[in-house]
């Protein structure tokens, strides 16, 4: 399966099984490597396909497993529409008998979809959710892992980095404890880790946990290889806040190298800020206005600043100021680790436009 799936043959292996669950097992690993590899589109036709197959075959179990990856993939795209399969997931699940498993997968979704719009909420979900996951499959599971990171996230989004830290020490201690000190799973906990000692300026707790991380990437064959992307990326950003722009460079170049043709919003932002710092203005204004071409990027808080500084650069602080305000209120609010890089934008935009006392206001805030 391993062999067919890292070489594109997922037909190939299904054809040689019967199982329908194992079918869909299959189908739902290739949803997720779709969207590892970028391909959104092939991710939701593939799961859309494999829902249906399976509703048309009276399969619920699987089908509400399908929607749930539909809702999954959906998220970020097309929120409506992410709510709406996770909604007939839900209903599929409690028509059914011992389906315990699945629920606790189906209230996993839910909080992810909560994360954006309402994080306090989704943190009371996970944290319940862990409960419910270690009294169905015991204290030392690892099934809870997933969950503690997206939990430590949403801690860091509201400020609470003491508890995000302890999220992330409990995922990493079971990981390390039930799959081993090297595993391949470790490495987005370091990686997110190491990227919110960064933004809080615990520098030599970040250096080491990111360095680890990158190492466990690239060691790492296939999918984790290009996910080193972002870890590059948030090494180059840590060089560039200790002024070591050689570095810097190096490894957010290895970055935009390891992201292919569409390198994210926040793999562009770093390379542009990285250019600006070191005086480059025209590059980086050319890598910014690239990355916010590609609407996807647009939803990265790091390239709305980056490209809201190039544009006033380039003598359009208007323009910058509209978008800075317009993504720092409403549903779209800066997360708490983030705002302070955007308040500072928004001064020196406001400073740009001669407008002293805003710049001021918007740096006490």
């Amino acid at each position: 399966r391993d062999f067919c799936l890292s070489r594109g043959l997922g037909d190939v292996y299904k054809r040689q099984i019967e199982d329908p669950r194992q079918q869909a097992r299959l189908t739902r690993y290739r949803c997720h490597l779709a969207g590892d590899e970028g391909e959104d589109e092939t991710a939701l036709e593939v799961c859309t396909k494999a829902w249906k197959e399976a509703e048309a075959a009276g399969l619920n179990g699987v089908a509400a497993r399908m929607l749930l990856v539909l809702a999954q993939h959906r998220d970020g795209e097309d929120y409506e529409r992410a709510w709406e399969a996770l909604t007939i997931a839900e209903a599929k699940i409690a028509s059914m008998e011992s389906a315990t498993a699945l629920r606790l997968r189906a209230t996993a979704v839910r909080a992810e979809l909560l994360a954006k719009r309402e994080p306090a909420q989704a943190a009371e979900l996970f944290e319940a959710n862990i409960v419910a996951k270690e009294a169905f499959y015991g204290s030392s599971t690892t099934r809870t892992v997933h969950d503690r990171v997206k939990l430590a996230g949403l801690f860091e989004d509201l400020g609470r980095f003491d508890e995000a830290s302890a999220a992330y020490g409990v995922a990493r201690a079971r990981v390390e404890e039930r799959l081993g000190p090297r595993h391949p799973h470790l490495a987005a906990i370091l990686n997110n880790r190491g990227t919110m000692e960064l933004i809080i300026g615990r520098y030599d707790d970040a250096r080491e946990h990111l360095t680890d991380a990158l190492e466990l990437k690239l060691a790492t064959p296939g999918w984790n290889t290009k996910r080193a992307a972002s870890t590059h990326a948030n090494l180059a950003r840590l060089f560039d806040v200790l002024g070591d722009e050689r570095r810097a460079e190096e490894h957010a170049r290895a970055a935009i190298t390891l992201s292919g043709a569409k390198p994210s919003g926040y793999v562009s932002a770093i390379l542009a800020r990285v250019l600006r710092h070191a005086g480059r203005e025209k590059e980086a204004l050319a890598v910014a206005r690239a990355a916010w071409g590609r609407p996807s990027s647009r939803t990265d808080a790091d390239l709305a600043v980056e490209w809201a500084l190039a544009q006033t650069t380039a003598g359009d602080a208007a323009a910058a100021r509209a978008l800075l305000a317009g993504l720092g209120s409403g549903k779209q609010a800066w997360p708490a680790a983030e705002e302070p890089a955007a308040r500072a934008a928004l001064a020196l935009v406001e400073l740009a436009l001669g407008n002293v006392e805003a710049a001021l206001e918007a740096e006490r805030m």
